[in-house]
Parts: C-alpha cells; sequence; structure tokens
C-alpha cells in the first residue's frame, strides 16, 4: 500500500492514508487519535476532511480519517495546508465550515437563513468547493482526503487564494483553479481545467445536509475502515487474488465492493472483470501487457449509515518477455535515535537494497509532533534540524524506497527530541502485544480471543486494546477493544483461517499481535452416541432414533433386519437405523475383509445390491433353506472352514483377531455356522461396526 498523506496523528498514535484513497490503512488502532491529559478531541466535517493541519497554542497535528483534532479548553485552531489558512475557530467537538468563517455562525444561530448566510459569507461555499475538488477520489460518502501533493505545491499560490472573494473560481487562470490541476495533474490526471471544480451546487448540497446532521443532535457517524491489502507482483496470465479487511467501530458493513480504478481510487472506463467483486476476497486474471504495467484496484466498504472507507492496493502486471519476476526491494531506516533540541538529525537509508535493480529514496515525516523541514528527503541520506518543543516529543519518519519497476518497501524510525529536565518521554518503554495461541475450531462453536498476556515494562501504564480481523470470512467481535473478545466460528464447507491483529498501547507507544483460529466444518453428531463407532447394545433405540432420518432404502434396511440376528445385534433390529448398518456391512474395509475371506464369489454376498442381486436371491440366503442356497455361492472349502470339526488354523481362524471381529456377525449370519465357528473360536466381545465415511 502507499502512503497517501502525512502522519494522521495527533500526539502519540498516527495514521496514514493508503493507495490514494480517502480513508486510512487498517493500522488504525481507534477512529480517532489517542487524547493527552487535559485535551479533548474534536472533529471538522463538510464531510470528514482529512489531511489539514490542525494548530493550537499547546497543540499540532493532522486531521484524521474522521476530520479529528486535539485541542485544550477555550483554544482556538487553525485550519491550513501547509502556508495556506482555511480558518480558524474556538475549538468544539464539532466544527463545520461555517465556524471557521467568522460572523457566519452566529448570523446562522441568529435565525438567518441557510441561504441567506452562504450569500452573505461566499468563503463557506468557496472552502467547501476547495477541498472537495481537492479530494482524492471526489467521493465525499468516504470523506475528503487532502493528497499530500496538496501541501507540496502551494507555496506559490498561498497568498494568491482569498476565500472570501466572490470570483474565486471565475475562469482557467485564476490561482485557486491552478493550484487545484497542479495536484491532480501530479496526481495522474491528464487534463484539468474549470470544469473539474466542484460546483457551487454540489458543494451547497454537501454543506446543507452537514448542517442538518449536526443540527439534529444524533452522533455523527464515523466512517468504516477498509484494508485493501498489500501491493502484489505478478505475470499476465497468472490468477491475481485480492484480499480486503473491513472493520466499522459503531454498527456493520453491509457492502463490500472492489473495483479496478486509477491511482486515485476513480473507476476506469474499460476495467478487467472481477470475479466475486462484492466479496472480502476477489480475484482477476491478470491481463496481457505489451510493458510491465501497474494497476490499482480499490476496495470499498459502505456501513449501516451509508459512510464508506476505501483503500487501494497496486498490482504490478509483468509482461512474459520482460525479465524474471521482480523482486521487492528492502527499506531499512536506521535505528531509533535520542537527541537534544536544535540538532542536526541524520536520517540513514543506505542500508536499504534491491536484489535486482536500482532504487529510489523518499523520507517523509509520518508521527507527531512539530513538523520538520527534511533536507535530500529524496536521498538514502536526509538530515533535518530537531525543533525545541516545550516537552520530549517523539518524530516518526518513514523511509519508502521503490525500485526501477514499481515494486517498493517502507520502513519507519523514530527519533525522540529529549527536553532536559524531562524524563516522561525516554523513560516510557513499549508495550509487549500477545494476541495468544493459534486455535483450531469447529463451526458453530464461541471463539475467545486471548490478549491478557500482553504487557508494559512500565506497571503503572494503563494499556487499551484493539482487535480487527485481517483473513478470512468476516465475523463480529464482540467486545473488540476489550483484551478477550469473542465471536462465533461461522460455517464453512472446508478448512478456513481466520487471522486476527492485536494492536495495543499505552497511550504514547504500542505493539501488534498477530493469530490464527483455523475453523473446520462441524461433523455430523448423533444424540445417543458418536458416529465413528457404536456399540449396538449400548446405543440402543436412541442410537436408532438418531439414525432414521438417513434416508437408506427400505429395502436395504429390510435386508440388514433379516440377516442380522447375531442376539447382541438386537438393539438395531427394529429401527430404521438397521439401514446404516447396513451401509457399514456392505462398504469400503468390512466388505474387503468379508470378500477375502469368502472368495470371488463373496463379492456378492458381502455387497449384493451394488451386484445386482435380486431380492428372492437375498431372501434365500436368510430363509430355513440357507444351507441350499449358500451351496450356490460357496464352495465346498468354505463351509468346511466353519464345520465344527474345523482347526484353529482353518480360514475361520483369522475372524478371531482385530478387524476380522467386525465381519464376524455377518459372516455368521450368512453361513448359518455360527454354532460351528463358535466351537473354534475364542469368546469375543461384543463387536465394534466402523462406519465408513462418518
Amino acid at each position: 500500500m502507499r502512503i497517501l498523506t502525512p502522519a494522521i496523528l495527533l500526539v502519540a498514535v498516527f495514521i496514514t492514508a493508503c493507495g490514494g484513497s480517502s480513508t486510512s490503512s487498517s493500522g488504525r488502532a481507534n477512529n480517532s487519535p489517542t487524547v493527552p491529559a487535559e485535551a479533548s478531541s474534536g472533529r471538522l466535517i463538510d464531510s470528514p476532511v482529512m489531511g489539514l493541519k490542525a494548530t493550537t497554542r499547546t497543540l499540532s497535528g493532522f486531521t484524521d480519517i474522521d476530520g479529528g483534532f486535539l485541542y485544550r479548553e477555550a483554544e482556538t485552531v487553525n485550519f491550513s495546508i501547509a502556508g495556506l489558512s482555511l480558518g480558524s475557530s474556538t475549538a468544539a467537538p464539532i466544527l463545520t465550515l461555517l465556524d471557521l468563517v467568522p460572523g457566519a455562525r452566529a448570523d446562522y444561530s441568529a435565525g438567518m437563513s441557510f441561504d441567506d448566510v452562504l450569500a452573505k459569507y461566499p468563503a463557506i461555499v468557496n472552502i467547501a468547493r476547495f477541498l472537495q475538488s481537492l479530494d482524492v477520489d471526489r467521493n465525499t460518502a468516504n470523506g475528503i482526503a487532502i493528497p499530500e501533493e496538496a501541501a507540496q505545491l502551494i507555496t506559490t499560490y498561498a497568498n494568491e487564494i482569498q476565500f472570501a472573494v466572490s470570483d474565486l473560481f471565475v475562469s482557467e487562470d485564476s490561482p485557486a483553479v491552478k493550484y487545484i490541476c497542479e495536484v491532480q495533474q501530479a496526481r495522474g490526471r491528464a487534463n484539468c481545467g474549470l470544469a473539474d471544480i466542484v460546483s457551487v451546487a454540489a458543494a451547497t448540497e454537501e454543506l446543507s445536509e452537514t448542517e442538518a446532521a449536526v443540527a439534529s443532535g444524533a452522533a455523527l457517524n464515523r466512517l468504516p475502515v477498509a484494508s485493501a491489502g498489500d501491493d502484489q507482483t505478478l505475470v499476465e496470465g497468472e490468477t491475481v487474488i485480492l484480499t480486503g479487511v473491513a472493520g466499522d467501530d459503531e454498527g456493520g458493513i453491509v457492502a463490500m465492493q472492489w473495483q479496478h480504478t486509477d491511482r486515485n481510487g476513480i473507476a476506469k472506463s474499460n476495467p478487467v472483470q472481477i470475479t466475486d467483486a462484492n466479496k472480502v476476497e476477489a480475484s482477476f486474471v491478470a491481463p496481457e501487457v505489451v510493458a510491465d504495467t501497474i494497476l490499482y484496484f480499490s476496495f470499498t466498504v459502505t456501513d449501516d449509515q451509508g459512510g464508506q472507507g476505501s483503500d487501494i492496493v497496486n498490482v504490478l502486471v509483468l509482461d512474459n518477455d520482460s525479465a524474471p519476476v521482480n523482486q521487492k526491494p528492502v527499506a531499512v531506516a536506521g535505528d531509533d535515535q535520542i537527541v537534544s533540541p536544535g540538532a542536526t538529525v541524520i536520517l540513514d537509508g543506505s542500508a536499504s537494497s534491491d536484489a535486482d535493480g536500482e532504487i529510489s529514496y523518499n523520507w517523509l515525516q509520518t508521527g507527531d509532533g512539530e513538523r520538520v523541514g527534511i533536507v535530500n528527503g529524496g536521498q538514502a541520506v536526509a538530515s533535518f534540524t530537531a525543533p525545541s518543543p516545550a516537552e520530549t516529543v517523539n518524530l516518526q519518519f518513514t523511509l519508502t524506497v521503490s525500485d526501477d519497476q514499481g515494486a517498493s518497501d517502507s520502513a519507519v524510525v523514530s527519533v525522540l527530541v529529549k527536553v532536559e529536565g524531562d524524563t516522561g518521554g525516554e523513560s516510557n518503554q513499549p508495550p509487549v502485544a500477545d494476541a495468544g495461541a493459534d486455535q483450531n475450531v469447529e463451526s458453530g462453536s464461541v471463539v475467545s480471543l486471548d490478549g491478557s498476556a500482553s504487557s508494559d515494562p512500565d506497571a503503572s501504564d494503563e494499556l487499551s486494546y484493539s482487535w480487527s480481523q485481517d483473513g478470512g470470512p468476516v465475523v463480529t467481535l464482540d467486545n473488540q477493544n476489550s483484551a478477550q473478545p469473542s465471536f462465533t466460528a461461522p460455517d464453512v464447507d472446508d478448512v478456513t483461517a481466520l487471522n486476527f491483529i492485536l494492536v495495543i498501547s499505552d497511550a504514547e507507544l504500542s505493539d501488534s499481535d498477530g493469530v490464527t483460529i483455523t475453523v473446520t466444518p462441524k461433523p455430523e453428531t448423533f444424540s445417543a452416541c458418536q458416529p465413528s463407532s457404536f456399540d449396538a447394545q449400548s446405543c440402543g433405540n436412541d442410537f436408532c432414533a438418531s439414525l432414521a432420518a438417513e434416508g437408506v432404502t427400505e429395502q436395504c434396511a429390510a435386508f440388514v433386519g433379516d440377516i442380522v440376528n447375531n442376539e447382541n445385534l438386537a438393539a438395531l433390529q427394529d429401527c430404521a437405523a438397521d439401514a446404516l448398518a447396513c451401509a457399514a456391512f456392505l462398504q469400503g474395509a468390512l466388505f474387503e475383509q468379508c470378500q477375502s475371506y469368502l472368495g470371488e464369489n463373496g463379492s456378492q454376498l458381502c455387497d449384493p445390491f451394488a451386484q445386482g442381486l435380486s431380492i428372492e436371491v437375498v431372501e434365500c440366503l436368510t430363509s430355513d433353506e440357507n444351507d441350499a442356497c449358500l451351496a450356490q455361492f460357496l464352495s465346498d472349502n468354505d463351509v468346511a472352514a466353519c464345520s465344527p470339526d474345523a482347526l484353529p488354523d482353518s480360514p475361520c481362524w483369522p475372524f478371531a483377531t482385530e478387524a476380522g471381529e467386525a465381519c464376524l456377525p455377518f459372516q455368521q449370519a450368512l453361513t448359518g455356522a455360527e454354532q460351528a465357528c463358535n466351537a473354534t473360536l475364542p469368546t469375543a466381545p461384543l463387536p465394534t461396526m466402523t462406519v465408513p465415511g462418518m
């Protein structure tokens, strides 16, 4: 996945957006940033706006996926894109664009109509059109995501864009139009002009819906989270598996959709065909390409209130005529550092490597704290001057290395800026996540995930827990933010693995661990005893009743009722479950044992229905004229084997051992020589009949 914006983090937790979508990656532990002591969390919404710089007197950071920011009581918060200010307001739990324009909220609260407020304060609609036009995928249903290119390209226009004017977007040459188009073109759009600016009507509709939602007093929906998985590299013609992860802290996911898009998440006009596009796991066949080509696929999830979250995965399709499959580079960002305010800090990624090509480097600040200027951010070794914060702060930087075929890798390094006399930042040690042992469970069983073995070297730190699913059929976790959540194992046809990630945090540092739950199909069970083996006498009629629904033919059941005359099997004779005993005798290993003993003709005796033996012959075998029937199928030697004079080494003797015991009652019933055989055999316990295939 590719990083879209700078860190969406305030204080100690960072959230990055991935793949050019209007949402964060699945690495998000919570919807909102971790709140430091005496601080509160607020949200800026038009649709939630992500990626704006939010600055108060004591706090600074970037708005997250839900437009979240932090503030302390009575502080003023300013929202900006680098050097361009969008406006300020007294911080509150919910702010809209009306709050950023001086006087607008007061007039609206005093009874001025919404349309009149917009007419009196054109900056409101101008800011809305500006933000919605910068949105990466132009879909406000999944929030407004400001791309990182917006901050990089604003310098030229910061002093020329004035939101209070009525003609901000009057022509192609307007600074605001030129700036938005530069950002869009940097994101890969071939053409951009005045027609690509969001209209007044569309912006006004979004503003109106936002104000109505706030005025209703109902809790505002937080967007669900989507992850499209890791980037992939395959050869044309291969089947590509797309695996997503979906989550929603408030309600349920009602829809999922994979689409072939451009890098911004906008659907392609001639997309590849995706199988199971509305499921967590989808697939497609990599198309033929004339040269190695990157394809983009968005994974969008919708919650029960219509909110959406999206993520994009890159799939590099290699031409069959190109070089061997490209190997992904390896990013190494160096060791974490502790520095003093004002120190020159070296970021060293020179240990990064690529086994089969050249790599480029890109350093990006993705952590909390005052933003710094990175020198040589496109080189292996970069640097910056540590800020001078009022208290110790941890800065994080991400190094992304990309090879000449588009594959990339990222690594993170932390730089602790240590303020003299402040031991808080340095003394805190990271917690250790433990998601518990892997488990094997059956469909329908209640599964408990156990992160209670997680720990923190700092005994006084309180840990928070957040579980998310990272693979397999989606399940609902009860008590998702506890150490020991649970869920019901889904019904599966085959052995299926469910993967879960536990993220723990001590409010400053975090750690994660994974666990795999393997779900097996639930076997058929019976009320009286296990189906794999049964004791006919002890199971009795309860077992018969539990097997009555097996649906074996009445003819087979009648046949068994006739021939099974051993007194130890009497408990099975008066119920439909005799059919299962029939199946036990006429199939599998038992059939092979019986056939082996009786010889060539025995195949008809041991499996009469499979061989087409008529019911007349079956009746003959079970009639009083048993001996006459046997003479038609058995040789003299076979009959003699169970005669009263048979010796212990006769063919009848093997039936006293191991599996032969199971065939004995059947053999005895067929030959009518039970007493003769028993005279030569030791006393055997009641046979245990193994039911094939159960």
